[in-house]
């Protein structure tokens, strides 16, 4: 390793110290020479050149009159920093794991540190765990990547994603492990390399420690440290200026920014990817030269040649945190050392500029160079509300609730995790009068109130929701990277729906986790919000406060439903669940809330991202119920129906989804921007729901009672129609019909009636489908009288002129052309539709017509098995194979189905409720 030369020249002032210095050096050089960042393979480069060039660097901006003053020990300890700083970076699965394992615990200073090397990995692994996709794309190259605990047994075992995980940890704190080096040494996989073996004394060991992890922390956070070893000598301890030291080491490694740390040849076959490494490696090649020697002698100058706007953005940010990093050091050092009368501890160097600051420059660019992201004008957000929420102020209503219930879990979660059980969260809406013209509309919870952080960079921000933030996750999420509570919130717009109610809300909100309480005033088109600081005294949570014209609170308080299309709810009735307990009053009169879910019989199951989903039937089996964590979605939802893949385009006898209440702590339910409907084709645990309310199906169809001999229009749910035989009865589906085929006759019976009595005992091979309250007409009956895939029919022989042989065209062209008179007289016509050429049973002649059924049915249809064209598909028919079997005719007695389907019984009893 080559030293500076004024430096070795100082260092050779004093042989003890200058064979020491020479001694470290030959101990790390083979470490630096060899330069395999094991957990850093996309790093820059961190080998011999960068400490070279550190060191060269450090001696340059050494003014001449400091090195006067410098001693030979000020100058061995810089380069023990320089050597020490970014020796971590290293390090190899051996050392990682002696951090883990405790066993440089002992070097913890409580001062500067809270937390051992095991705490300070759990705490960032519980952090990875909560990772956005944007996180995971700048660390690990791959935004959908999973979390997994890495293999720490060996090092084959460790992956890319491994290495990388490891890396960003030791990144993150290699400047305490450079001060741990110093003091302890480097624990090796069988060996400790210790810094300097006995020649070095502990004092100095300190101060190198100190100031190489000075590079990657606050200056003036060392002070601390600094006063608690040092006492009063804590500015020039054993003579050593180290706070001038700390300044030289931080600007001399910030002024690294030239393409010697980087390697043209290897960046050509390397694949990144990782963009921050990526960005990193080409922001190094982009600088073209680093000039020391302008006529502002205090200045540097840096030539750079970016090849984009995002390159240009990220030199142009680094030269300004450079710029910074020079006003800050000079402030320090007028700080500590301006008591110096003369020849004070000084940098060569108090400005950075470059060739970006060039107008003629920048014009020959041949992109723009500006920061250009996506932003959002005022005028747009109040764009946005009326193509969301229309002009419905319940909307508003919803939104003002939902954040609320938000804050009022995640303050019981705070609470209980403090072993605080006596929290009950509440909230207060209501609607008081205030004048002729206007009422005023307040909402009130004791949640968890909000930060001005909080206030000014979520609420406030449209667009960005607080629960997608790291700070929320790590209140919030737990160690396998599930929420703890229900997440309602999820687009940050909800806030657009407030102006719903009124043009400008009013809050006050007193925040938990630092007690402290804001208060501002908003419209839509605020120019400047003015968030003030509140000293009064007030209970924790939000208050908003907007006032309504009479027209919205009519709106509110007269809720009407203009058209199908129209998903609005009620504005007290958006909440399903108990807890929060909303009260909700109109001019101070409590207004009773009927509990939506009382009396209804909820079934539950869950999957790997709900932790639960329950659904139930009204006896409407058209209602159309969604809700997400207790608030309503719509009470229509679009994708209502189960839609079975089928090439033969049959109908699936499971038709009608069931209302469903969906627990999504996770926030990946499919919801609409406006949270109006669900965004999906089929819900995320489509198979899992059909599959269960086919077992509570086939549950219902066991328990259903049917007396013998009493038909009528019984109502099963979907789309399922019952045939009845003397022993039981069946369903229209593929699985029975193929199975009851070849041993009955099927007919079709079409009745005025509700309802008609048949002794069926006489008809021990029939089964009979009744299609109820249905009468042979003159207009749409091609399906009453012409079966689609044929039958023999009976039809009063009025009826058949009328529709068969009427100039008036009654019937389609092709159901007359494949229509066949069997037998008639005065009063009926027996006919034969589409060829149907089995042998008939029920119908074979006029004169053996059963005259009492005759005397109840507009018309008697023997038809063909293929009539019924509803399947149950893969899910339900399989279900049947294991409960029905080959029992096919259910059996009208209910304990006769309990001994034929025991299985069913028993294992469906969570159905049978």
């Amino acid at each position: 390793m080559k030293l500076p030369a004024k430096f070795e020249e100082i260092l050779k002032t004093n042989q003890t110290i200058y064979s020491i210095v020479l001694d470290v050096i030959s101990t790390f050089e083979l470490i630096f020479n060899d330069n395999k960042l094991y957990f850093f393979e996309e790093y820059t480069n961190h080998g011999i050149n960068h400490i070279e060039n550190v060191l060269e660097a450090s001696e340059y901006i050494i003014t001449d009159e400091s090195f006067n003053n410098i001693t030979s020990n000020e100058i061995a300890i810089l380069i023990y920093s320089i050597i020490l700083h970014d020796l971590g970076m290293h390090i190899e699965l051996p050392t990682f794991n002696s951090l883990l394992n405790g066993e440089y615990d002992k070097l913890k200073i409580d001062i500067i540190d809270s937390k051992t090397w095991k705490e300070l990995w759990d705490d960032y692994l519980s952090e990875v765990k909560r990772f956005s996709s944007i996180q995971k794309m700048n660390v690990f190259g791959n935004e959908s990547i999973p979390f997994n605990l890495p293999n720490l047994t060996n090092k084959d075992n460790l992956n890319g994603y491994d290495k990388k995980l490891i890396g960003e940890f030791i990144r993150r704190n290699h400047g305490r492990f450079a001060q741990e080096i110093a003091l302890f040494g480097l624990k090796g996989e069988n060996q400790l390399i210790e810094f300097g073996t006995n020649k070095l004394d502990i004092k100095t060991k300190e101060l190198a420690g100190i100031l190489a992890r000075s590079h990657s922390m606050d200056i003036r956070d060392t002070f601390d440290y600094l006063k608690d070893n040092y006492h009063d000598s804590w500015i020039n301890p054993h003579n050593i200026n180290i706070i001038y030291l700390m300044v030289v080491l931080r600007i001399s490694d910030y002024i690294q920014i030239n393409n010697t740390r980087v390697d043209k040849i290897l960046l050509k076959l390397k694949s990144f990817n990782s963009p921050i490494s990526k960005l990193e490696t080409e922001t190094h090649l982009a600088i073209n030269s680093i000039n020391f020697n302008q006529i502002d002698s205090e200045k540097i100058f840096v030539d750079c040649s970016p090849n984009d706007s995002e390159m240009y953005v990220k030199i142009k940010t680094l030269i300004g945190d450079i710029q910074n990093e020079f006003d800050k050091s000079w402030a320090i050092l007028g700080e500590i050392y301006g008591f110096i009368p003369k020849n004070k501890p000084a940098i060569k160097f108090r400005r950075i500029s470059s060739n970006l600051e060039s107008k003629s420059f920048l014009n020959k660019l041949n992109f723009i160079p500006e920061k250009i992201t996506f932003k959002v004008d005022n005028n747009l957000s109040k764009l946005l509300v009326a193509p969301l929420y229309g002009d419905k102020p319940t909307f508003g209503v919803r939104e003002l609730l939902q954040n609320s219930i938000d804050a009022c879990l995640e303050r019981k979660e705070i609470e209980y995790f403090n072993k605080n059980f006596n929290y009950t969260p509440l909230i207060e809406i209501s609607i008081e009068r205030i004048n002729e013209n206007q009422s005023l509309f307040t909402i009130k919870d004791n949640g968890k109130g909000m930060s001005s952080n909080e206030i000014i960079n979520y609420f406030l921000n449209v667009g960005n929701s607080f629960r997608k933030s790291m700070d929320w996750k790590k209140q919030f999420v737990n160690e396998e990277g599930k929420s703890k509570i229900n997440r309602n919130g999820k687009f940050g717009v909800g806030v657009l729906a407030s102006f719903l109610l009124g043009k400008e809300i009013n809050v006050i909100s007193k925040s938990l986790l630092n007690n402290e309480a804001h208060s501002f005033k908003a419209s839509i088109d605020s120019q400047f919000i003015n968030i003030s600081k509140t000293e009064e005294e007030s209970s924790f949570g939000t208050t908003i406060t907007i006032l309504l014209n009479n027209e919205n609170r009519d709106k509110l308080l007269y809720h009407t439903t203009d058209n199908y299309y129209d998903k609005s709810i009620e504005w007290t009735k958006w909440f399903l669940y108990e807890e929060p307990k909303i009260v909700y009053s109109v001019d101070k009169e409590i207004i009773e809330i009927k509990n939506h879910l009382k009396g209804i019989n909820l079934f539950e199951f869950s999957t790997e991202n709900f932790e639960k989903i329950s659904w139930f039937y009204k006896n409407d089996s058209y209602s159309k119920l969604i809700a997400c964590n207790g608030i309503i979605i719509t009470e229509k939802y679009s994708i209502n129906r189960f839609n079975i893949n089928n090439k033969e385009g049959h109908n699936c006898i499971l038709v009608n989804k069931p209302n469903i209440l969906v627990i999504d702590k996770e926030g990946v339910f499919p919801v609409k921007l406006d949270r109006n409907d669900v965004d999906c084709d089929e819900f995320p645990f489509e198979d899992e729901l059909f599959l269960e309310t086919a077992k509570h199906f086939i549950a219902q169809l066991l328990n259903f009672e049917i007396k013998n001999g009493e038909l009528k229009n019984h109502i099963l749910l979907h789309n399922v129609k019952i045939l009845y035989n003397s022993e039981g009865f069946v369903l229209n589906s593929d699985y029975f019909i193929n199975g009851i085929k070849d041993k009955y006759n099927l007919i079709r019976l079409i009745t005025e009636n509700s309802k008609i009595k048949i002794d069926l005992k006489k008809y021990k091979n029939h089964l009979f489908y009744i299609v109820f309250n249905e009468k042979i007409q003159l207009t749409y009956q091609e399906s009453n009288v012409a079966p689609q895939h044929g039958g023999r029919i009976i039809l009063k022989k009025e009826n058949f002129n009328q529709l068969f042989k009427s100039t008036v065209k009654r019937l389609p062209n092709y159901v007359k052309n494949n229509t066949k008179i069997i037998e008639e007289d005065d009063d009926y016509v027996i006919y034969s539709i589409y060829d149907h050429n089995f042998e008939s049973n029920l119908l074979k002649s006029l004169k053996e017509i059963d005259l009492d059924i005759l005397s109840k049915v507009g018309s008697i249809q023997e038809i063909k098995p293929n009539y019924f064209n509803n399947i149950g598909g893969e899910i339900l028919n399989e279900l049947f194979a294991k409960y029905i079997k080959n029992n096919f005719v259910i059996p009208y007695d209910l304990e006769k189905r309990k001994e034929i389907y025991k299985e069913a019984f028993k294992e469906l009893e969570y159905y049978m409720k």
